[in-house]
């Protein structure tokens, strides 16, 4: 966690979850909707990558670099407990960000992406109406990711695409159990995405939410 000043903070507003639950889609119809400022965490990940070391972000640093059977076959509870790792590593890359764009900006700013964690999180929130995080269910994530045509590029660097594939999905839904867990524990709110509620719905949820503040 940094210690810098966190005041240009409070003007943002964090949408946040694990992979494949719509985080994306919803965040650009708000942001479109209240005119605020985005930033998806995953268009920097190459500027995270290259700035993170191995002394400050050791774990983001190592897995970043990985790729193949070295990043996906990997075993499973290895794999969910260095996301967690990966993920606040991440964070303090990402907060260096945000300290220097909200210096300069003056709209609200909506972050969007997965670091986000909510032991990290929760003492930089203004109220808890800043902070929103959706979570697919194992089975919505499943058929979400096999829609993307890109998934299969990933898994074809692999010697064991099939396996691969499973450990993916075995690890996003270990690491989305334990979000569930920290999010009950620091009681702060949030949606399981399962497919029953369109869009529409979810983005009016967390507009309601976000209104609060």
């Amino acid at each position: 966690m940094t210690t810098a000043n966190t005041q240009p903070l409070h003007n943002i507003y964090w949408l946040a979850g694990s992979p494949c639950a719509g985080k994306t889609t919803v965040a650009k119809r708000l942001a479109s909707r209240f005119d605020w400022r985005i930033y998806h965490c995953d268009d920097w990940f190459a500027d995270h990558r290259d700035r993170s070391t191995m002394q400050a972000q050791p774990t983001f640093a190592h897995i970043s670099r990985l790729q193949g059977d070295a990043l996906w076959l990997r075993p499973i509870p290895e794999q969910i407990t260095t996301e967690i790792r990966f993920c606040a590593d991440e964070f303090t890359l990402v907060l260096e960000d945000l300290q220097k764009i909200m210096v300069q900006e003056k709209r609200p700013l909506l972050f969007e992406g997965k670091p986000a964690l909510p032991q990290l999180l929760k003492p930089l929130l203004p109220t808890l109406h800043h902070a929103f995080w959706l979570i697919p269910t194992e089975a919505f994530q499943r058929d979400y990711y096999a829609r993307r045509p890109w998934i299969h590029s990933v898994l074809a660097t692999t010697s064991d695409p099939q396996r691969a594939f499973e450990h993916w999905m075995a690890r996003d839904a270990g690491f989305a159990r334990w979000l569930e867990t920290q999010l009950q524990i620091h009681q702060l709110p949030w949606l399981s995405v399962d497919g029953a509620t369109s869009i529409d719905e979810t983005v009016e949820q967390v507009a309601r939410h976000f209104g609060g503040a």
